[in-house]
C-alpha cells in the first residue's frame, strides 16, 4: 500500500463516528526536520459528504509515530504516543465536563480538537485539528517569548493545574482512573534515553563556556549543580513530595501556538502531551520560564509566579473549592526553590534545540538505526555558540544569585 492511500485508510478509521459517505484525502504537507524527534507530522485536507449529502470539509494534523524498529526499541515511542491518546480521548473531555458541570465560563480548552486515533502493533497516529487554519502561528522559536506571551501561558497553566486539585477533592475515584492509564512515558525517556548523563555532560559544558565571564562563586555553584543532576532526577522518577498534579510536561517554545497580531498574543493552545503525567506543578512552570523567559522578564521572575498562582487560586473558587490552605503562595514558593532544578537542567539542553538550524536537528531514529546511544542526539553541536553563550549567560547567574542551585 502506497503512503497516500495509507493515510487514506487511517483518515477513514479516524472519522468513522463524523458520519462520512464519501471523502477525498489530499496531503497538503509534511514537518520540516526538527519538528518531531519520534513523531512525523502529515497535514491532510479532507472534502468529503454525510450520509445525508451534505458536503464538510476538514484540515487535519495527523502525527504519526516514527515506525523505526531500532528506535522504538531504544525509545519509549509507543508509550509516548499511548500516553498523548490517552490525554486527548479521556483526560480533556473529563476535565472539561468537570468545569461545564461546576458552571465555569471560560474551561480550559486552549488543546487542538482531536478528531480521533489510530493504532496498530508499530503505528499510532493522532488526528487533530490544522491550527494554522484558525490563525494559530508558532512563535520564532530561537527568540525568548515577550511579557504578553508568557504571562497568558503561566494564566493558563494555573487553571489547568487547579482542575486537577478540585477533581481530587470531589471525585477521586474519576481521577484515579485517569491517572490509571498513563504510560509514565517521561519517567521512561529520562531512564532510556539517556537524558540524566546527557544534561551533567551539558551543565559542565555551559561552565567551560561561561567559565571566564562570571564571578567564581556563581560558577562554582553552577559547577555543583553537575553532581547534582543525577541525585535530582533518582528522586523526580521516585516521585516528588508536595502538590500533585496533571502537567503538561513538554514546555518548550515550539509546543505553544498563539492567534497573535503584531506579535501581541490573544489565544495560545497547547500541544505535544506525551509527556504528561502527576507530579509537581513546578516542572511545568520550571519547564517554560527558563526555556522562555528573555533576561528583562527573568529579572521579574517574582511577579510571573504571583500571576500563576493568582491564577490558580481564582480558578480553585470557580471550581468551587476553597483556597485557603490548599497551596499558600509561600508553600507554593518553598516548591519553586526545591524542584525548579528541573527545569534549569532540562533546558540547559533545550535551548541548543531553539537555537540549532533546520539542518542541526538530530535525527534520532537514524541515530538508533546506525547503532548510536539515543544520549547522542541531546548532545548536539551547533553554529550559533554565540546565542547559546548570551542565553546562558543570564540564566546561570540568576539562578545562582537566587540560590535555586
Amino acid at each position: 500500500m502506497g503512503e497516500a492511500n495509507e493515510i487514506k485508510s487511517w483518515v477513514k478509521v479516524i472519522l468513522k463516528n463524523e458520519n462520512l459517505e464519501d471523502l477525498t484525502v489530499d496531503i497538503v504537507g509534511n514537518s520540516e526536520n526538527g519538528d518531531g524527534y519520534v513523531g512525523d507530522i502529515v497535514f491532510v485536507d479532507v472534502a468529503a459528504v454525510t450520509k445525508e449529502r451534505t458536503k464538510k470539509d476538514y484540515h487535519l494534523v495527523l502525527k504519526r509515530a516514527k515506525r523505526s524498529t531500532a528506535l522504538r526499541k531504544k525509545f519509549p515511542v509507543k508509550e509516548s504516543f499511548l500516553n498523548e491518546i490517552h490525554v486527548y480521548n479521556t483526560v480533556f473531555p473529563s476535565f472539561l465536563k468537570f468545569e461545564q458541570e461546576r458552571g465555569v465560563e471560560e474551561p480550559f480548552d486552549k488543546v487542538p480538537k482531536c478528531y480521533g486515533t489510530f493504532i496498530t502493533e508499530n503505528m499510532e497516529v493522532i488526528a487533530l485539528e490544522n491550527l494554522k487554519m484558525n490563525g494559530y502561528t508558532l512563535w520564532d522559536r530561537k527568540k525568548p517569548l515577550t511579557r504578553a506571551h508568557i504571562d497568558m501561558v503561566v494564566k493558563e497553566y494555573g487553571q489547568f493545574h487547579a482542575i486537577s486539585i478540585a477533581m481530587k477533592a470531589q471525585q477521586p475515584e474519576t481521577f484515579q482512573k485517569l491517572l490509571q492509564n498513563f504510560e509514565g512515558a517521561f519517567v521512561k525517556i529520562l531512564e532510556s534515553a539517556g537524558i540524566v548523563s546527557a544534561s551533567e555532560s551539558q551543565v559542565g559544558e555551559i561552565y567551560d563556556l561561561l567559565k571566564d565571564d562570571l564571578d567564581k562563586s556563581i560558577l562554582s555553584k553552577w559547577k555543583n549543580l553537575q553532581h547534582t543532576v543525577r541525585p535530582f532526577f533518582k528522586k523526580f522518577i521516585q516521585g516528588l513530595e508536595g502538590l500533585q498534579v496533571i502537567v503538561h510536561g513538554d514546555c518548550w517554545s515550539n509546543n505553544f501556538m498563539y492567534q497573535q497580531t503584531n506579535d501581541v498574543p490573544s489565544r495560545v493552545a497547547m500541544i505535544d502531551w506525551q509527556a504528561t503525567s502527576l507530579t509537581s506543578p513546578i516542572i511545568d512552570l520550571s519547564y517554560f520560564l527558563f526555556a522562555t523567559l528573555s533576561k528583562e522578564d527573568m529579572h521579574d521572575l517574582d511577579a510571573i509566579l504571583k500571576s500563576y498562582h493568582n491564577s490558580f487560586t481564582e480558578h480553585l473558587k470557580k471550581l468551587k473549592v476553597d483556597p485557603e490552605g490548599v497551596y499558600p503562595f509561600e508553600v507554593f514558593l518553598e516548591d519553586w526553590k526545591k524542584y525548579s532544578k528541573f527545569g534549569i537542567i532540562i533546558t540547559s539542553m533545550i535551548h541548543k534545540y531553539s537555537l540549532s538550524e533546520k539542518d542541526e536537528a538530530p535525527d534520532m531514529a537514524r541515530a538508533a538505526e546506525d547503532g548510536q546511544d539515543i544520549s547522542d542526539t541531546f548532545r548536539i553541536p551547533i553554529r550559533d555558540i554565540a546565542g547559546f553563550k548570551k542565553r546562558m549567560h543570564y540564566i546561570v547567574k540568576y539562578v545562582a544569585d537566587h540560590d535555586l542551585i
